[in-house]
């Protein structure tokens, strides 16, 4: 993932992330962002995007908005990487994904994923 705009260029605004997701990845777990609105800009390929109990098949030229709040989880099931542009409004997401983490240490975890509005719902 390629930082594109940071928070600091828009004044907290936004920020854009330019990402290439390789074939067959299932993507993060579904997830919730509090804090931030997270949309799709799909550059190549194609993108599965769950959101809530839909599922949305996004080809090239697609746009996915993700309020935040909403449970979701991008993912790339095809045989071809896909790439796109995620935009998070407002910024600050870019500091949640540079930030190193101990995933084995859920206390840790838990503290990370509450300063940035991150969470894990449990699975349906």
């Amino acid at each position: 993932m390629v930082v594109k705009v940071r928070d600091e260029d828009t004044g907290g605004g936004y920020a854009i992330h330019d990402n290439t997701i390789p074939p067959g990845s299932p993507g993060p777990r579904p997830h919730i962002h509090r804090h931030h609105d997270e949309t799709f800009y799909v550059l190549e390929g194609e993108l599965t995007v769950r959101v809530e109990t839909r599922k949305i098949t996004a080809p090239t030229g697609s746009f996915v908005v993700v309020p935040r709040g909403t449970v979701h989880q991008p993912s790339n099931p095809g045989t071809e990487p896909t790439r796109v542009l995620i935009i998070f409004s407002p910024a600050g997401m870019d500091h949640f994904l540079a930030a190193p983490t101990d995933p084995r240490v859920q206390e840790k975890l838990t503290a990370f994923t509450e300063k940035y509005g991150y969470e894990f719902p449990p699975e349906p």
